[in-house]
């Protein structure tokens, strides 16, 4: 694993040096006023719905992240000096907040990136936006069912099994290395070693997508919606860092 590492920090260079609590501050909360944000042009497309947009605190950009366009990618934007004023005003668009980042992390789905994780309080959702040093800022998915360091029902605690998967309810999707269990038993000898649960989201898919850290790690772990099968499927450097932690609405469950 630590080959993998530095082989993907080679490949992603300098862009580890640059601080992403530093680039998440300035679009933290839709913070740019709509008199700079309206000046901050960039080649990124969006398709704008007429019905909400005279509605939108900043109604000449998109109602939701997933409305951006960029180089034929949904859900990208391009990466500049412009994008935290863009993403602030689509983030205020959308009613999202900044709940934090980790600057790098491994998958075998989306290789070596820096990711971000922004939520809509009211309807209990979450994108992760990640950043491969590609030139853009993309949406690598949206989670419902949200639980955060202070909110910790964890849904994927719920699956049991008696006795071992099988290897065909492991291979569910790609994973790292052959460590395979119930949710309990993965996430339990994490946190015998010193890691804890950052956060949980359900993926649209129903499979269960948890992240824990230590002081010096992280890991993903991806929990099967069928089986219950839970597979370590992320690694990263660095522990995952709150901005804020989320104050969950009451009745958020509209995804």
């Amino acid at each position: 694993m630590k080959q993998e590492f530095m082989s993907a920090a080679k490949r992603i260079g300098k862009f580890l040096s640059v601080p992403v609590l530093a680039f998440m501050l300035a679009a933290c909360g839709g913070e740019a006023s709509a008199s700079n944000a309206s000046t901050a042009a960039a080649p990124t497309t969006v398709v704008m719905s007429q019905s909400v947009k005279k509605e939108l605190p900043f109604p000449q950009f998109p109602a939701s992240i997933e409305e951006v366009h960029y180089k034929g990618q949904k859900g990208c934007l391009a990466d500049n000096d412009k994008t935290s004023l863009i993403i602030g005003a689509i983030m205020s668009n959308e009613g999202l907040e900044s709940v934090g980042a980790l600057s790098f992390m491994e998958t075998p789905k989306d290789g070596a990136h820096s990711f971000r994780i922004i939520y809509n309080k009211e309807k209990d959702y979450s994108y992760i936006m990640a950043n491969k040093a590609e030139g853009s800022l993309c949406l690598i998915d949206k989670l419902k069912n949200m639980s955060f360091r202070n909110t910790l029902s964890l849904q994927a605690a719920r699956y049991t099994q008696q006795g071992e998967y099988s290897t065909e309810q492991c291979s569910f999707t790609k994973r790292y290395g052959n460590i395979c269990g119930t949710f309990a038993q993965v996430s339990g000898a994490l946190m015998k070693n010193g890691f804890a649960v950052d956060w949980q989201g359900e993926r649209q898919n129903g499979d269960v997508l948890t992240l824990l850290s230590s002081d010096q790690k992280s890991y993903y772990l991806t929990t099967d919606d069928v089986s219950g099968a839970t597979v370590v499927t992320g690694a990263g450097k660095y522990p995952f860092k709150y901005i804020q932690v989320p104050a969950k609405a009451l009745l958020a469950n509209n995804y």
